[in-house]
């Protein structure tokens, strides 16, 4: 077995789930599922360019050097610009923010700044 110290290996896992809030982490949208037939379907790939940070999302890059194609589900009551990357997010849900954080607390889980 390698030593995973020695060659400073790393790993990380990001979850995603709808938190019982008022709204969604970056914009006002209700953070629900919706059964309905989606309104609209948009197909984009990824550009791996640098972002509100200055950065390259690593993420973005890895998916844009593998070609792959990504299919957004839009819905009237629950999905906004901001959701299909076409408007800037919105300040952050402190409720959310706040809930994540205990979560990572409480998983003992390393928080990136």
């Amino acid at each position: 077995m390698d030593d995973y110290q020695k060659i400073g290996f790393k790993c990380g896992i990001e979850l995603h789930n709808r938190l019982n809030t008022k709204t969604k982490l970056f914009c006002k949208c209700k953070p629900v599922f919706s059964f309905d037939k989606p309104a609209m379907i948009i197909k984009r790939k990824l550009r791996a360019v640098a972002g509100e940070l200055g950065q390259v999302d690593v993420a973005a890059l890895y998916e844009y050097l593998r070609d792959r194609t990504f299919f957004y589900q839009i819905y009237h009551d629950t999905t906004c610009l901001i959701e299909s990357d076409c408007e800037p997010p919105r300040s952050v849900n402190r409720e959310a923010l706040e809930i994540a954080l205990q979560v990572a607390l409480l998983l003992k889980a390393e928080m990136p700044d």
